[in-house]
C-alpha cells in the first residue's frame, strides 16, 4: 500500500463501476455514501484491474468468517 496520508474517509453504502464506451481507458467509480450523498471517482482503467486482482487474492487469503449465528450459540441457546 501507498504510505501517503488519506485526504477523507467515508463509509460507502454500495459502490458500481461504468466504462464507457466512449472512454474505454477511463474507470468511473460510482459510490453510494452512508449520508446519502454519491461520490465518483475516475481511475484509469489498468487501475482497477489491478485493483481487482490485489481484491481477489485478499478475500482468497482471508480466513473464512461464519455467516450469520456461530454453531455454538445457536447449541447454547437449545440447552437454556
Amino acid at each position: 500500500m501507498s504510505a501517503h496520508k488519506p485526504l477523507h474517509i467515508f463509509k460507502a453504502k454500495s459502490a458500481d463501476t461504468r466504462i464507457s464506451r466512449d472512454e474505454p481507458t477511463v474507470s468511473r467509480l460510482n459510490f453510494s455514501l452512508a449520508n446519502g450523498e454519491g461520490l465518483v471517482v475516475e481511475v484509469p482503467r489498468y487501475v482497477l484491474e489491478r485493483l481487482l486482482v490485489r481484491a481477489k487474492r485478499a478475500i482468497e487469503a482471508a480466513p473464512l468468517l461464519p455467516r450469520g449465528r456461530s454453531s455454538r450459540h445457536s447449541t447454547d441457546s437449545r440447552n437454556k
